[in-house]
């Protein structure tokens, strides 16, 4: 064989040892490409199979809750939840124990006399345990003693009855001085559609002088379940210098009332609006 013949037949056998590389490289990315598409499908089977099992049983196949131990689950919280409202219902119902006022709750049409008469009783009381304990008060406890058309004489003696338990909480610990009372517009809070209840809120914006730690018995009384208000507001400004010196504090505590709801009332349906019942 000459010279140019071998040398054209070491070129075509490198090209056909690439031809057979290119070749192999391609069949096993195709085979490869091919395991893939497999396992894919496998997997998919298998999803599908497992799909299927959760149908037909109600509930997954591997060994995870079935539907009715989810539904159980569920129900068991719920009755978990349920236990844990009714003890925090318990806990901020500020009358939980009665009224200051019950012998003057109507709501019949003699209320408003009701009304003006447990006024004037609840203010010359107050005036008299203040005065006898040498507490300074305020002529009036921020009432009106007229209840307009358009208003309920119940609804007044909750207000009323909600400032009164809050002065004797602060006599009960040594609140020096009542600057001013004021009762606020009561707030209305639904529940649920299923509640047989509406929780009903009493707002009173008080002023007080007193010690440091007579502020701090305070606030430990509206987070204690005998003696339940929540805190709106509380604003503490130091208008003396020297130790012991007195502090001003502006608050609005409100006395929480659960009561039967009325045909008026708003509730929450399942849906989550708010509705009127």
């Amino acid at each position: 064989m000459n010279t140019v013949a071998a040398a054209r037949y070491s070129v075509e056998r490198r090209a056909y040892g690439r031809m057979f590389s290119v070749a192999a490289a391609s069949l096993l990315f195709f085979g490869l490409l091919c395991a893939l598409q497999q396992g894919r499908l496998r997997a998919t089977l298998k999803r599908m199979h497992e799909a299927a099992a959760e149908i037909r049983t109600g509930g997954p196949a591997s060994g995870e809750l079935s539907l009715e131990r989810v539904l159980a689950k569920e129900q068991a919280r719920q009755e978990r939840l349920g236990r844990e409202w009714e003890t925090l219902r318990l806990k901020t119902d500020t009358f939980k124990w009665g009224s200051p006022l019950a012998e003057a709750l109507s709501s019949d049409e003699e209320g408003r006399i009701d009304f003006k008469v447990a006024l004037f009783k609840a203010r010359s009381r107050l005036q008299q345990t203040a005065a006898s304990n040498d507490i300074a008060f305020p002529e009036d406890l921020g009432m009106q003693g007229t209840i307009g058309t358009d208003e309920h004489a119940e609804t007044r003696l909750w207000q009323l009855a909600s400032v009164v338990k809050l002065v004797e909480a602060c006599f009960q610990l040594g609140v020096p001085s009542i600057l001013s009372l004021n009762a606020l517009p009561p707030v209305e809070y639904p529940l649920l559609e299923e509640e047989a209840a509406i929780a009903l809120e009493f707002p009173v914006r008080m002023r007080i002088h007193g010690s440091y730690a007579t502020l701090v018995e305070i606030l430990g009384a509206t987070a204690d379940d005998r003696s339940f208000f929540s805190l709106r507001e509380f604003r503490v400004e130091k208008t003396e210098q020297g130790p012991g010196s007195l502090l001003t504090v502006d608050m609005v505590c409100g006395g929480i009332l659960f009561q039967l709801r009325g045909e008026d009332d708003a509730v929450i349906p399942a849906d989550g609006e708010v509705e009127d019942a």
